[in-house]
């Protein structure tokens, strides 16, 4: 059970692990770290130290690590979650083997000024402390893949946190960031960036360097338009913008021929944008509670949408095109102002679950959509 946590992105970093030529020595692979023996007390690791590989000390009531955890030589696996830390000792910088450090869900306020001196570093957790500040040497980790800081009290990020080559997964996500670093072009194979949840107003440039990142999360900010250069990431998968004010989308070009996902619930966009029908693999787009009031015919375009969410808009109707959308599988439509539905729906041969509550429809045409349609749940 204690690799739960960690399964996911053990498995990802897995084959990374098994070529590596690391100038230390002894270094576990994933599959042989699984068959070290876990210790759980502090007591019996320190009874032979330089045995001890992997340690977890999660749930313990401890209140400090004690200064004697540089005697464990070769520590890979540290878990200290869960306990009432408020800070590090200097000591812990020593343990250069050390790969997985867990500290989520305790109280750090700061971590140790030559933490970067943890060089062997590849998974840290810091996830639901009080951190401020990061120490400006947290770019001296190198050989970090994912480092996840969600729920702290950042305002801001050293710009060394962007020199970090092998970072895989960056989890900023429920901070009080303001301002982002101007360049990112260093982190390379970034995969994973969680921005959501911060006050970024705007956002920097040089996000659009990140050529390899795949999930990109902004929701719950205040940001009013999004860069264009974020049209450069052509690795895009999913994109979450939802809780923002954004009133357009001008970063949406062809560019973007990755995206499968696309969230924008909660902004002040008008119109469905033009340019979402030349993505070809887009999948899934979700615009709720928006200001839309037509749709234009373009949107017959779609070729491979399977969802699409459009409730609490202001939509009066739906073009004779819109019945093109043969791959639609999901349709909400709820809480808009429609008066009728074409019965060219029934050419939706894919559709399973449509959504109409709370518009205008009269009961005659419930009635006549609920024969029409009744190989599928159509929810009036």
């Amino acid at each position: 059970m204690i690799f739960l946590r960690y399964f996911f992105w053990f498995g990802l970093l897995w084959f990374a692990w098994v070529n590596d030529t690391f100038a230390q020595d002894n270094l576990l692979t994933i599959n042989q770290l699984e068959k070290e023996r876990f210790y759980t007390s502090w007591e019996d690791a320190l009874y032979e130290p330089e045995k001890v590989v992997a340690l977890s000390l999660r749930e313990q009531g401890l209140k400090q690590l004690p200064d004697k955890i540089d005697r464990f030589v070769n520590l890979q696996f540290l878990d200290l979650g869960l306990n009432q830390l408020t800070q590090l000792p200097e000591q812990i910088t020593r343990l250069k083997k050390l790969q997985v450090l867990d500290l989520w869900g305790n109280q750090i306020e700061r971590l140790p000024e030559n933490f970067g001196e943890l060089e062997g570093l590849r998974i840290l957790y810091l996830d639901y402390n009080q951190l401020r500040n990061l120490p400006a040497d947290i770019g001296k980790l190198r050989r970090l893949e994912v480092l996840d800081l969600e729920g702290n009290q950042l305002k801001n990020l050293p710009e060394s946190l962007t020199q970090l080559p092998n970072l895989k997964n960056l989890d900023l996500e429920k901070n009080q960031l303001q301002k982002l670093p101007e360049s990112w072009r260093n982190l390379g194979n970034l995969e994973v960036l969680d921005l959501s949840a911060n006050q970024l107003s705007q956002l920097p440039e040089g996000l659009g360097d990140l050529r390899n990142l795949q999930y990109l999360y902004l929701d719950k900010n205040q940001l009013k338009k999004i860069p264009a250069t974020l049209s450069n990431l052509s690795n895009l998968q999913y994109l979450y913008l939802s809780h923002n004010q954004l009133l357009n989308l001008d970063l949406i070009t062809e560019k973007l021929a990755s995206l499968e996902w696309l969230h924008l619930n909660h902004n002040q966009l008008k119109e469905i944008p033009s340019a979402l029908v030349r993505l070809p693999r887009l999948a899934v787009l979700s615009m709720t509670n928006n200001q839309i009031q037509q749709i234009k015919p373009e949107i017959g375009n779609f070729k491979n949408l399977q969802t699409l969410n459009l409730e609490s808009n202001q939509i009066k109707s739906l073009p004779n095109e819109f019945y093109q959308l043969r791959s639609l599988e999901l349709l909400n439509l709820k809480k808009n102002k429609l008066t009728a539905i074409s019965p060219d729906i029934k050419r939706l041969d894919k559709l399973r679950d449509l959504s109409l509550q709370q518009n205008l429809l009269s009961e005659s045409e419930k009635t006549q959509l609920k024969n029409l349609l009744s190989r599928l749940e159509v929810k009036l």
